[in-house]
C-alpha cells in the first residue's frame, strides 16, 4: 500500500470520527439522529426537490453547452462541484426561510460554532489555493477551489439565518 493510499484512508477514518462527534456534540439530547416535527418533515421534502431539480437542469445546461462555450471559466471538476454546492443552497435556504432547517433537538449555538468553524477553514484553504495560483489550470478555475465554493455556501448560510432570525416565528400551534 503507497504511502498516499494510507494517508487517504487515515484522513477519511478521522474524518468519519469528527463528524460522528460533532453529530453527537450539537444535538441537546447526545443522540446522533436529528428529530423532526411532520411540518419539518414536509418542508424538508420540498426544499430536497426543489434543489434536485436544480441540480438536474444545471448539470443538463452544462453537459449541453457548458464545454462548447470557448472561454468557459471553470474545469468540468470545478463546475460540477459548484452545481452540486448551488443544490444545496437551495434546499438549505428554503428550509431556514421556512423554520425547517433545525431539528427540534439541535443546540443552534454549536451548530453556528460548527459552521463558523468549517466556513473559516474553508475561506482560508480557497484564498490560499488563489493566492498560489493553484487554484486555475490554464486560466480556468479548477476543482480546488471546492474550498472556496463551500466557504462562500457558508457566508450564504450566516446571512440567511441572520436575516431569517430578525423576523418573528409564526407559531403553527395557533392556525
Amino acid at each position: 500500500m503507497s504511502a498516499y493510499m494510507l494517508g487517504v484512508i487515515i484522513g477519511i477514518s478521522i474524518g468519519v470520527i469528527l463528524v460522528i462527534f460533532l453529530l453527537r456534540w450539537t444535538k441537546k439530547d447526545g443522540r446522533m439522529r436529528c428529530k423532526w416535527d411532520e411540518r419539518q418533515l414536509l418542508i424538508r421534502g420540498n426544499g430536497y426537490k426543489y434543489s434536485f431539480f436544480t441540480v438536474i437542469i444545471l448539470l443538463y445546461l452544462y453537459a449541453m453547452i457548458g464545454s462548447e462555450i470557448k472561454g468557459f471559466p471553470m474545469d468540468s471538476q470545478a463546475a460540477c462541484i459548484l452545481i452540486i454546492l448551488v443544490g444545496a443552497v437551495i434546499n438549505i435556504v428554503y428550509c431556514i426561510w421556512n423554520g425547517a432547517y433545525f431539528s427540534l433537538n439541535e443546540n443552534r449555538k454549536r451548530v453556528l460554532m460548527v459552521f463558523a468553524l468549517l466556513g473559516a477553514v474553508n475561506l482560508l484553504i480557497g484564498i490560499r489555493h488563489l493566492v498560489r495560483g493553484d487554484a486555475f489550470t490554464g486560466g480556468v478555475l479548477n476543482g480546488l477551489n471546492a474550498n472556496l465554493f463551500c466557504g462562500i455556501l457558508f457566508v450564504i448560510i450566516f446571512v440567511t439565518l441572520f436575516l431569517r432570525m430578525l423576523i418573528p416565528e409564526k407559531d403553527y400551534d395557533e392556525e
